[in-house]
This record gives structure tokens, sequence and C-alpha cells, in this order.
């Protein structure tokens, strides 16, 4: 591979990046508004795109140095948007973690099969690839203001508050539909204010949980998911590395090698 094609690998996967982190602040700064598609739909995009480029140029991009730099690429934009914190070095120190052991994937199951596979190869380096945005956008998601103004709260959120009168409508509507109008929203008050201050009491002694358990939710809203974007992301990439050898930009060739057997006696 030339150097102008490592470098253009590299661009590519950069602009990538830079692009999702950007429009991950969606994610970040309103993870559970799951109605409303256009938050999410476009980064979730992006990443699936960036998760199965960043595959192939791993594949394509043999150095452990150029490698290096496209994980390093890959996570160091969430700096620009969600600023420098020890909670995100951790976060990328993790990833790059992470990465090498993409990084090593990629090498075994290139040295180690008689037959290439880029399908088997991306889907079980994939898993290597997203676990560090995931963990990324769930820290900076427990650094934004309205999650750690959580710990000092001493009421339950307005959502929940509107949860609890959708429950009292769905479970007490035959019960309620016989009052007129301005007696059955003061008991639906009532009700509602009754529940929501059991509830405060409850949780006021862990508020100070609040900001990771919030965190860590959201990780596992994300983690669920992942083996969705893994299935994803492998046939992009599939489609990806399709291209490269239609245009001629790749090409697999065979070549004879030694191997050992164990023979017995």
């Amino acid at each position: 591979m030339s150097l102008m094609a490592k470098k253009l690998t590299l661009a590519v996967v950069g602009v990538l990046a830079v692009v999702f982190w950007y429009f991950a602040k969606a994610w970040v700064y309103n993870p559970y508004r799951l109605s409303e598609t256009g938050l999410w739909l476009r980064p979730l995009i992006l990443m699936l795109f960036l998760i199965s480029v960043t595959a192939v140029a791993l594949i394509l991009l043999k150095s452990r140095k150029w490698q290096l730099a496209v994980a390093a690429l890959v996570t160091l934009p969430a700096f620009i948007f969600f600023g420098l914190h020890w909670l995100m070095l951790t976060g990328f120190a993790i990833s790059v973690l992470l990465y090498w052991h993409a990084i090593k994937v990629v090498d075994i199951e290139s040295r180690e099969r008689i037959k290439v596979n880029i399908g088997r190869t991306i889907h079980r380096a994939l898993r290597s690839i997203i676990f560090p945005i995931l963990i990324i956008v769930s820290f900076a998601y427990y650094l934004t203001p309205a999650v750690q103004q959580s710990a000092k709260k001493q009421e339950v959120s307005a959502t929940f508050t509107k949860v609890v009168y959708k429950t009292i409508d769905t479970f007490f509507a035959s019960e309620l539909k016989n009052l007129p109008a301005g007696q059955r929203q003061q008991v639906k008050s009532q009700v509602a204010g009754q529940v929501t201050g059991m509830i405060q009491s409850l949780i006021r002694p862990y508020a100070r949980f609040m900001p990771p358990l919030l965190a860590f939710g959201l990780f596992l809203l994300l983690e669920s998911l992942s083996f969705v974007f893994i299935w994803i992301g492998t046939f992009l990439a599939d489609i990806i590395f399709w291209a490269l050898k239609r245009a001629k930009l790749v090409v697999i060739s065979s070549k004879q090698v030694e191997i050992e057997v164990l023979e017995t006696f």
C-alpha cells in the first residue's frame, strides 16, 4: 500500500470520526429521547460507517504505527466536543487497549488462515472497535451538567411526573371518567403528588449515586444493541471491501506457504 493511499485512509477515518463525534452530542445530551428519530438516527448511521471503515483500515494498514494512528483518530476528536477531563483520558486509554486487541485479532486472522475471510476478520474485530466508542459516549454523558446536577436534586424529574400522570390515566380511567373535569384533575394531582413524594423520600439518600448510575444505564442501553451494530457494521465493511476489489485497489493473491503438522508415531 502506497504512502499516499495510507494517508488518504487516515484522512477518511479522521473526517468520519470528527463528523460522528459532532453529531454524537445528541446522544450525550439527549440520550433517552428515543421518540425523536432525528436526534439518534444520524449519529447511529455515522457510527456504523465509522466502525466499518475503521475495520477495513486496520486490515489494509498492516503496520502497527499506521494501525495505532487509526485507533487514535477514531477517539481523539471526542475531546474537541466534550472537553479534556481525566475521565475522558481514562476512556481514551481504555480505547487504546481495546484497539490494540482489535489489531491483534486482525493480525492473527490474516496470518493464520489459509483462505482470506474478510467478513469473519471484520466481525471478530468490530466488538473491540465499537466498545471504546460506547465507553467514551457514556463517560461524556456522565460529565454533562444535567447528570452532575442529578446528585444535588431533591425531587424527581418532570419526565417521571409525566409517567405517573400517564399511569393514573391508564389504570384509573374508569374511576375518573365520572368525575367533573376540575375534580378529576385535582384527584390526579393529589395522587401524583403522593407517589412522587414517596419516590423522592426513597431516592434522596442515594442521590449522590445517580450520575454513575445514569451513565451506566446509557452504556447498558447502547451495549445491549451492539450485536446489531456489529452485524450491520460487518455488512457495510464487506461492501466497502468488495468495492475496493472491484476498483482493483485491493487484490487477493495466492502464495505457497509451509505449515507445521503434528504427527504421531
